[in-house]
Parts: C-alpha cells; sequence; structure tokens
C-alpha cells in the first residue's frame, strides 16, 4: 500500500518515539493523529512499522551502551576501591560478550528455526557467562594481593 510523504514522516517518527520509551499519548499529541490512529500504524503498516521501530531501537541502545561504557571508564579511577573492581568486571563481562557474539556470528552457520537460534544464543551465553567469571575471579585474586601488599 503507497502511503503519503507526510504520513510516513509521520510513521518514522512515531516508532522513534516508541522506540525510545514514549507513550503512545505523547506520540498522538506529537503527530497532531488521535491516540487510535498512531497505534493502529503497528498493525496497518506492519512491514514499515517493524522496520523503523528496529533501526530506532537499534540506535537507542547503541547510544545507551556507550554511555554506560563511558560512565563506567570513569568508575575504574574512583578512589574506593570496590567501586572500581565493580566497573572493571562490569566492562570486562560487556567485552567478552561483544567480543564472543562478534566472533560466534561471524562463523556460525546459517540457522533455520527460532528454536535453534534460541538455544544457540542460549549456550553462547552460558559459555560467555562461565568465560565472564573465571576472568573476574582472575581479577579477584590480584586486587585482594594488591590490598594485601598495599602499605597501610
Amino acid at each position: 500500500m503507497a502511503i503519503s510523504v507526510r504520513l510516513l514522516h509521520a510513521i518514522q517518527r512515531a516508532a522513534e518515539m516508541k522506540a525510545s520509551g514514549s507513550s503512545w499519548q505523547s506520540i498522538a499529541t506529537a503527530s497532531k493523529r488521535t491516540l487510535k490512529t498512531v497505534k493502529e500504524w503497528p498493525q496497518i503498516h506492519a512491514d514499515l512499522w517493524q522496520e523503523l521501530f528496529a533501526k530506532y531501537e537499534k540506535q537507542f541502545l547503541e547510544e545507551a551502551t556507550a554511555e554506560s561504557v563511558i560512565a563506567l571508564r570513569k568508575q575504574l579511577r574512583a578512589d574506593a576501591a570496590t567501586v572500581s573492581i565493580q566497573a572493571a568486571d562490569k566492562l570486562i563481562k560487556y567485552r567478552v560478550s561483544r567480543g564472543k557474539s562478534t566472533l560466534k556470528s561471524a562463523i556460525s552457520p546459517v540457522v533455520t528455526t527460532a528454536e535453534e537460534r534460541d538455544r544457540r544464543f542460549a549456550k553462547e551465553l552460558r559459555e560467555e557467562a562461565r568465560q565472564a567469571e573465571r576472568e573476574i575471579a582472575h581479577i579477584d585474586v590480584h586486587a585482594s594481593v594488591e590490598m594485601m601488599t598495599i602499605p597501610r
């Protein structure tokens, strides 16, 4: 179904707002449409909506992730050792998960069913969690040794 440029822009803005967490009411107000109308867009224009919503959701998640990494990097330099260790723990888990998922997706064979994809994803998550736990244990040991050797 062909839609007007004006409607396309309204749907784009609505998908962006919804992906960022806006309510349907605020989307209706911003687009100058009724609440009923904007709530119907995801069904009436399903393919377009899914494409746009996924795009904006990914964008917002990437931005939030980048902001979180910046905040954790600042916490690495905290005076309190526990804050630094917790920040390091979270950053390591993040880096391990990013590295593994990038590598696995590059070498994994084509998955044919959603169930198989879910099973593989769960297995990858378990493997990544075990690896992160090993790395954290290694850091905890070194942090404990450093704390014991710091003159008081």
